[in-house]
């Protein structure tokens, strides 16, 4: 079934079949926001934790209110807004600035408002707020925000926006089964995240011990040999390529910003490519890269590496790309080598005391290393691969996830 002018969802639990029908959120929900600051000052915030607790925007994620972050102020200052103090069940949202961003009040560890910034909502017996939760997320309060945005540079939605807004809504037993498939979801994806910050947490932490060596792997005890890149391998560049030859399919042309994006696991945006008899004649000039070779922006984000793993053929652009042909360190050890502090700290400290920082070629080559004899680079390489790997399968999990969620709001809603 698809969506229709009878207000029908294109996906349903069985047994239910009636039309959704229209609500106005002023007719079922207690609707409140901090009335200014009363003269509160940052200097008033307090570090005790069993204070009220104030929260934020940014103290929200997936839905959730980090608790660990949030502000707080003193009691009397709790106490002199009553209207916005949180109970379970409670949804808030930002109504300044970044619209949105929805957290649904499950349970209250301690006391708890919102400041200036947000909303809260408070609906009756005939709304479910996990459903009204995820009609935030749904596209009925997205065309809302997309009203206040639009010729806003500084969007807001007013309490009178809200009292105003129409939603369609089955009933109540079908919105707490929307609600409670939808919770499963979310819980998955917070759950998912915060396994991906553990190991971000994790890898940053052994990048820091592997490489300072205050962690060594169980029978090495040897000193790490210290050199400068240049004389362990060629640094160099390509022969350049004009914007002329560019093409839309071929051979792979990176670009600073495009290892910058690759680093991130993100999407290259507008890739470009140059023509197979280009590539050839140029790389009978320059050369070709080969895996375990390191190219490493030099413009821009500078100091990002990327790790060349296939044969396949690839170009880049000269002076914003260096080429480390690297033939001697482990390819995985010496990538995440230069990801860590100490030859990251060089580049920024070398980069030059303009508004702009560059990576030269002169200045790879002086690039201090320290490095191990070959087992233990392969050892530390091999380790950190596996948790990278172990990083992007899980946050392609949360990718999964996300859109499933987009899915289900799209079909399960209308």
């Amino acid at each position: 079934m698809s969506k229709d002018a009878k207000n029908v969802p294109a996906l349903r639990f069985k047994g239910y079949s009636d039309a959704w029908e229209k609500r106005k959120l002023g007719d079922y929900a207690i609707i409140k926001g901090r009335l200014g600051w009363k003269s509160l000052k940052q200097d008033e915030y307090t570090n005790n934790p069993l204070d009220p607790s104030m929260i934020a925007g940014r103290h929200i994620s997936n839905g959730i209110v980090n608790w660990s972050i949030v502000d707080h102020i003193p009691q009397w200052r709790y106490d002199e807004s009553p209207e916005i103090a949180l109970e379970e069940g409670d949804v808030i949202f930002s109504k300044d600035g970044s619209l949105g961003n929805p957290a649904l009040i499950n349970s209250l560890p301690n006391r708890a408002t919102i400041n200036s910034t947000m909303m809260m909502v408070r609906t009756n017996s005939k709304i479910s707020s996990g459903f009204f939760f995820q009609i935030l997320n749904s596209s009925q309060f997205q065309n809302l925000i997309r009203i206040k945005v639009s010729g806003s540079s500084i969007p807001h939605l007013f309490q009178a926006d809200m009292t105003k807004f129409i939603f369609l809504a089955p009933s109540i037993l079908e919105q707490q089964q929307l609600s409670n498939l939808l919770q499963i979801n979310d819980h998955l994806i917070a759950a998912t995240q915060h396994k991906i910050d553990a190991l971000e947490q994790a890898k940053k932490a052994l990048l820091q011990r592997l490489f300072d060596q205050s962690w060594r792997f169980k029978g090495y005890s040897d000193p790490w040999e210290k050199r400068k890149l240049g004389e362990l391998m060629k640094v160099t560049s390509v022969k350049r390529v004009h914007q002329s030859d560019w093409r839309q399919e071929g051979v792979p042309f990176l670009r600073a910003r495009d290892i910058v994006a690759i680093n991130k696991n993100q999407k290259v945006k507008e890739p470009i490519y140059i023509s197979r008899d280009l590539y050839e004649r140029y790389s009978e000039q320059s050369g070709r890269v080969t895996p375990g070779d390191l190219l490493v922006t030099g413009v821009g984000s500078i100091g990002i590496p990327f790790l060349i793993k296939t044969e396949s053929p690839i170009y880049f652009k000269d002076g914003n790309i260096i080429w480390f042909q690297n033939r001697t360190l482990d390819p995985a050890f010496f990538y995440f080598q230069f990801t860590g502090n100490s030859i990251q700290t060089y580049i920024l400290s070398t980069s030059g005391k303009g508004t702009v920082g560059t990576f030269t070629i002169a200045t790879g080559k002086q690039t201090p290393i320290v490095f191990p004899k070959k087992t233990e680079q392969k050892l530390i390489g091999s380790t950190m691969s596996d948790l990278d790997n172990l990083i992007a399968a899980t946050q392609s999990r949360l990718s999964s996830l996300e859109l499933l969620k987009k899915a289900l709001l799209q079909d399960l809603f209308i």
